[in-house]
């Protein structure tokens, strides 16, 4: 049973410890809550995944290189749409011990797919990269069937002058997996794969090569390059983490640039397995007759069953070689020709077999190279250091291979940087025209190839590397830390990107999730508070004009119910409950992109106007006449409020009326006069005039001094906030924190600061709550262990939400956290564990991700001002994070 909230109560009077302010209230509630928490997870298998906005590949075999699932989001389905591959057949060893080798499994009851404990049956890889010598598969090694069956060729680390191969890509641009694979029993060749999910393109593609080593003359045959062993590898960069050992691969070139023998075939195996439907759970959807040949486009077409399909897949070769039958029943092969060292594949993706089949065939002819370098280049141009290395858009079978910071190259090159030289400004890639009929992510006839609107990013830019550079003078981070923070700060801004926001295949609408990997255990649905709160300011980081569209999207799409826990991704409510922290994200995000951009026109979007007041329309009959506090039914935790009044929720929502005021008072300036109108305390639709202005401005007081006069109550320092109250001056408050709405980023929000007719001394009071989430008198205060957070009930674990909420509220310390936790295989999860820093629930959380970047970013602007400008210190209000800048 989970421990009560109401445990942590401030006592009546007369009984030990502080005493409630207005003498005996009412008996706290003992009945423990009915939370729907999530499974706690151990030995959670790692994955590596990318993606567009159309298409997501969350679930790619670190070992292998091999998709186990492909996913669409249908707005028919009203959730994700996941093709997926056929179970491996199982050894008959004990699954207590789970073996080596790249078909290695966590221990557990399944093999792969989504966590432990969902009843959907196994899954297994999808679509499989393969190499075959003589008509036998050398790569990857073929299932072990029993215990006397080997799981690998033997001597696979054992390549002359490759080191021993590290289970887990190199991600170009922070977000395009590359993989090099030594193969066995093949000396001095190595299997380069590449998965692109190229952006406003419909569909992705895999490219596999082979690689020859240094130590392998050209010309030379295959067995005279065996017998050949080549040099050591030069040792690793510090601080590469689990990336691969990039300066081994000096001098690679592509096998292709010269015959390879007809006997070596690369080919990519297609296993069809189920197609699931998921909204929070995986679900199979029955009657999938599995891929059929498409003859008119030379593709293999597969698509997710229904009355009308909900959704297609289409593969098609480069070149429009059909595929072969494979050696079981049911599986194709895409082959390369013969005497080919290269082959890619493409995937299109649509609402119907046709339309997928056609994306594929487009896909086919604008090419590899241009769709590698859109997608670099649009990386590139919203990288938040703008600081890394360019590939050549020209990256096919005879161009040299791009070299990535940690990886200089065999003779000097301007975009080598040796140890210690500063880091060199953004070299953008040749422009590349634009190939897509869809909307671009960057609305307008724009390549998406291009920068967006650049303002301040570079500077904030030069900033967050200083910060760096700062963090490691400071002893926060080593040098190989700060390039692992950096790393991962970079992934995770495109996961939170990608993975929290999409375009439906059957209507191309936006729609807003919180994660699109069935990893995540309530994915395919929308929340407000995870999409607006945290994945929304990462956005607004990356791209101004992508944001824009989101938030306008957001506003159209899901405030027909504004402040309901969760939505399907239509709009209409999935988990109905209202929290007053989910209402509160609408004018505050409005009025941070307003602030962050000066794009006042936003204002003058229908959805945007009616979205807003129907928010404040909510919270308003909510509004309670004696206290002027807003009751909310659960907490930023979705689980029940123990009182009706929720300080943190009245503190944000209060906050975001203040700001939206501000910013409705500044752009009347800009704008011609509106027509008078009497203000309501339920508008049809907030219009841009003073009025307007002053009705919010009135109502953040309100509700300002509503909870700065009965949300305070005595602590063991002093006056400090409460975490909820039933009424008037404190009655029945409880004591409380938790890490999706904590008290401490009422400092970073803004709400801590003092302003002239306050009643208390809110920076005071702020200092002692915050004292108190992290102190022993705090019953779900940080547990022991290197990577420990304050937590809570719902989960009761390390949070990253709660490290986010640090690193804004100025807790540096924390840097060193994320660039040292392995969380979920360094991407970001719900929570850790305490001790290991490995996942513990939520793997792939996608606003999350965005939440934690930013906060980072944010920590390193802060670390790389000018002292005089001022740094947060631990337990300080923080940075200002009004005004999210990317």
């Amino acid at each position: 049973m989970e421990r009560d909230i109401a445990e942590a109560s401030v006592p009546t009077r007369g009984s030990p410890g502080p005493q409630g302010p207005h003498g005996r209230v009412a008996p706290a509630r003992r009945h423990a809550p009915i939370l729907t928490v999530p499974d706690e997870l151990a030995d959670v298998e790692p994955v590596a995944l990318t993606g567009n906005f159309w298409v997501s590949l969350p679930d790619l075999d670190p070992a292998t290189g091999a998709a186990r699932s492909v996913g669409i989001v249908s707005e028919t389905a009203r959730g994700l749409i996941e093709f997926t591959g056929a179970p491996e057949p199982q050894p008959t060893t004990d699954r207590a011990t789970d073996g080596e080798g790249p078909h290695a499994r966590p221990r557990g009851d399944r093999p792969s797919g989504p966590p432990v404990g969902e009843p959907d049956g196994p899954t297994g890889p999808l679509l499989v990269p393969v190499v075959t010598w003589e008509g036998r598969r050398i790569w990857p090694p073929e299932p072990a069937l029993s215990p006397e069956t080997p799981t690998r060729p033997p001597a696979e680390a054992e390549v002359p002058g490759v080191r021993p191969p590290r289970r887990a890509p190199h991600y170009m641009a922070g977000w395009i997996p590359r993989w090099f694979i030594p193969l066995p029993v093949m000396p001095g060749l190595l299997l380069e794969l590449t998965w692109l999910a190229p952006v406003d393109h419909r569909g992705f593609a895999v490219r596999a090569r082979l690689i020859l080593h240094p130590a392998s003359p050209p010309g030379a045959s295959q067995a005279s390059r065996g017998a050949q062993r080549g040099p050591e590898a030069p040792p690793a960069p510090p601080g590469a983490g689990d990336r691969p050992p990039a300066p081994a691969l000096i001098g690679l070139r592509p096998a292709a640039a010269e015959p390879v023998p007809p006997a070596l075939r690369l080919g990519l195996l297609v296993r069809p397995g189920a197609v699931f439907r998921t909204v929070y759970h995986r679900r199979p959807l029955p009657g999938s007759q599995g891929p059929r040949p498409h003859r008119w486009t030379r593709t293999l077409v597969w698509e997710a069953p229904g009355a009308a399909p909900l959704g297609a897949l289409a593969l098609r070769s480069g070149p429009g070689d059909e595929p072969a039958a494979g050696g079981a029943a049911g599986t194709w092969v895409f082959w390369a020709r013969p005497g080919d060292g290269e082959l890619v594949v493409y995937g299109g993706v649509a609402p119907e077999g046709d339309g997928a089949a056609a994306t594929a065939v487009h896909l086919a002819r604008v090419g590899w190279d241009v769709l590698f370098g859109q997608t670099v280049g649009w990386l590139a141009a919203r990288d938040p250091f703008r600081s890394q290395a360019v590939p050549e858009a020209g990256s096919g079978p005879h161009a040299p291979l791009a070299h990535w910071p940690g990886a200089p190259p065999a003779t000097p090159s301007p975009r080598h940087r040796p140890p210690g030289a500063p880091l060199p400004s953004l070299a953008r890639p040749a422009a590349v025209p634009p190939t897509t009929p869809y909307a671009p992510a960057v609305p307008g006839a724009t390549p998406a190839a291009d920068a967006p609107p650049a303002g301040d990013a570079t500077e904030r830019a030069a900033r967050r590397r200083s910060g760096l550079a700062r963090a490691v003078a400071a002893g926060l981070l080593d040098e190989g830390e700060a390039d692992e923070l950096a790393e991962r700060v970079r992934r995770n801004l495109w996961f939170a990107v990608f993975f929290a926001h999409a375009r439906t295949v059957d209507r191309e609408g936006w729609v807003h999730l919180t994660s699109r990997s069935p990893r995540y255990y309530v994915s395919g649905a929308h929340w407000t508070r995870d999409s607006l709160l945290w994945a929304f300011p990462a956005v607004l980081a990356a791209d101004r004009r992508l944001a824009r569209q989101l938030l306008v999207a957001a506003f159209d799409r899901y405030t027909l119910y504004p402040g309901e826990h969760s939505q399907y991704l239509d709009g209409t409510v999935l988990y109905p409950g209202w929290e007053l922290d989910q209402a509160a994200a609408w004018p505050l995000s409005l009025a941070r992109y307003v602030r962050a951009t000066g794009d006042v026109s936003v204002l003058d979007e229908p959805a945007v106007a009616r979205g807003v007041a129907a928010a404040l329309q909510a919270a308003e009959a909510r509004r309670d006449p004696a206290t002027g506090l807003v009751a909310t039914f659960l907490m930023p935790s979705d689980d029940p409020a123990p009182r009706p009044f929720v300080t943190y929720a009245n503190a944000l929502y209060a906050q975001a009326l203040a700001e939206l005021a501000r910013v409705l008072s500044t752009s009347t300036a800009q704008r011609p006069a509106a027509a008078e109108a009497t203000p309501h305390p339920a508008p049809a639709a907030v219009r841009c005039d003073p009025s307007w202005a002053a009705w919010l401005e009135a109502r953040a007081r309100l509700t300002r001094h509503a909870v700065l006069r009965h949300c305070v109550v005595p602590g063991p320092w002093g006056p400090q906030f409460a975490w909820a109250v039933a009424g008037p001056e404190g009655a029945d408050a409880v004591l409380y924190d938790e890490p999706p709405g904590t008290l401490e980023l009422l400092g970073p929000y803004g709400f801590a600061r003092r302003q002239p007719d306050d009643p208390v001394d809110v920076e005071a009071v702020y200092a002692n709550t915050v004292r108190w989430i992290y102190s022993q008198h705090n019953p779900f205060g940080p547990p022991p262990g290197p990577f420990a957070t304050p937590t809570c009930p719902h989960a009761r674990h390390p949070w990253l939400l709660s490290v986010a909420a640090g690193l804004l509220a100025g807790r540096p310390e924390y840097l060193a956290w994320l660039a040292r936790a392995p969380m979920d295989g360094g991407w970001a999860c719900e929570t850790v564990d305490a001790a290991t820093g490995e996942v513990r629930t939520g793997p792939a959380f996608a606003t999350c991700a965005g939440f934690v970047s930013w906060a980072a970013l944010v920590a390193l602007e802060s670390l790389g001002r000018e002292p005089d400008r001022g740094e947060g210190s631990p337990h300080g209000r923080g940075q200002d994070t009004g005004t999210p800048g990317p």
